[in-house]
């Protein structure tokens, strides 16, 4: 269940205060996380443990801030929509996260999170990427930083290595749209057996656990836009 905090009034001469809301399934961190936020500038009106009770308190706290873990536990496209549904109440997203990979901070920004801060940092990386994601500015801490750059040199030399046939790459473009193995056949004039066999080929050196995974993957190697 979400735990809703009314939002306080902020004393007469004193700054206003960050409306936050704190998205965590660990509720030790989660209250670690709103000690240090209460105490340094921030009105924490919520604390939640799931993305479904999260959209439910943002139309009810409308946030600035929602500091959000981000783990392999919540799915891309779920993500996503929940980050674009707060989005839509002005809330801006850090994510507070534990992965700190090339693909975990890559996938955390495409999914509309304006800042990553790893579990790891100190209280004052943490708070400055708080202020900067409440501020509106893109905040990645170094050491997520690193991991991208990191990763970008991976992918680089991944694409070099990736052998991709041009049927492939034609499978690949169009399961980039979105279409079914049957449409792709039609479009291809290939056999849907053909079909199936070049998207499992493709999941495999794509190393890619479905077909919305594999469109991730292939445009960070910048094989489709």
């Amino acid at each position: 269940m979400p735990r809703h905090v009314p939002a306080r009034q902020p004393a007469k001469g004193s700054a206003e205060r960050i409306r936050t809301v704190i998205a965590d399934s660990q509720p030790i961190v989660a209250s670690g996380v709103e000690r240090c936020l209460t105490s340094n500038g921030f009105e924490v009106s919520g604390v939640v443990s799931d993305l479904h009770s999260l959209t439910s308190l943002v139309e009810l706290a409308r946030p600035e801030l929602i500091v959000m873990e981000t783990t392999v536990e919540n799915r891309h496209d779920q993500l996503s929509a929940a980050i674009g549904f707060v989005q839509r109440y002005g809330s801006r997203v850090l994510a507070f996260t534990a992965d700190i990979s090339p693909a975990g901070v890559h996938a955390a920004l495409e999914s509309g999170c304006l800042g990553v801060v790893p579990r790891v940092a100190s209280v004052e990386s943490f708070l400055v990427g708080a202020r900067s994601v409440a501020a509106g500015r893109q905040h990645v801490h170094p050491l997520a930083l690193t991991a991208m750059l990191q990763g970008a040199q991976v992918t680089i030399a991944g694409a070099d290595r990736l052998k991709l046939s041009a049927r492939e790459f034609g499978v690949l473009s169009l399961v980039g749209e979105g279409l079914s193995n049957a449409i792709i056949a039609e479009r291809l004039g290939i056999a849907p057996s053909t079909v199936k066999t070049h998207v499992e080929r493709l999941l495999r050196k794509l190393a890619a656990r479905d077909r919305a995974h594999a469109v991730r993957n292939a445009m960070r190697l910048g094989l489709i836009e």
